[in-house]
């Protein structure tokens, strides 16, 4: 979608699902990069969730995802609105 382009993301149409999945393919990074996946502790059942996001971990290398309707998307980006990379300017959602 070019709104998506644009707005520096990718969109992925989900179509009809029951339990929708999506796996994330990384590379291991260098030993002194802080911000590796690695740095990412398992998460645990034992701990609340919002304690383990990645965020916490590798700051702003931490995958993120949404889930909403394309109508939704097209008319806000799903309401997101910390999509952009620092070195991208905002998109209008109008």
């Amino acid at each position: 979608m070019e709104k998506a382009r644009q707005a520096g993301v990718n969109y992925i149409p989900w179509g009809l699902h029951h339990r929708p999945m999506a796996i994330l393919r990384n590379m291991q990074g260098e030993g002194e990069f802080t911000h590796s996946i690695q740095k990412v502790p398992v998460m645990s059942t034992q701990k609340p969730l919002d304690e383990q996001a990645g965020d916490l971990f590798i700051g702003e290398y931490s995958p993120a995802g949404y889930y909403c309707s394309a109508q939704t998307f097209m008319e806000n980006l799903c309401e997101v609105k910390n999509y952009n990379l620092k070195s991208r300017e905002p998109v209008s959602t109008r």
